[in-house]
């Protein structure tokens, strides 16, 4: 079994954090009322790091499932943001996804609005 490079790593680890941080702000955001912002919503999100490792998980069996790659124009780096993009719509987010051309290959931009 390969090890992933360092920089990937570091890169699903930058990506999963963040996913769990939009999910967690998502529910003191849904719940506040359109009043003046609350402390709760406006406090940093405790993130579980079961829940990180649970997306770090995730992330890894899509690539596993793609010849161990996610990189820009492979099928795994489609499914990746896939993942991402479910994971935010069911979050509440309205998401949106750019496709462009970079090098010869088609990679895309996921967009989530709350």
């Amino acid at each position: 079994m390969t090890r992933p490079a360092p920089r990937r790593t570091a890169l699903a680890a930058a990506a999963s954090l963040a996913l769990a941080a939009l999910l967690a702000a998502a529910v003191p955001a849904a719940a506040s009322s359109s009043a003046a912002p609350s402390a709760a919503v406006l406090a940093a999100p405790d993130i579980p790091i079961a829940n990180v490792k649970t997306h770090l998980t995730q992330l890894q069996s899509i690539a596993t499932a793609n010849g161990g790659n996610r990189a820009h124009g492979k099928a795994g780096y489609k499914a990746s943001i896939d993942y991402v993009k479910a994971k935010l719509d069911a979050a509440g987010f309205t998401t949106a996804l750019q496709t462009f051309t970079s090098s010869g290959a088609t990679g895309y931009n996921l967009i989530a609005d709350w």
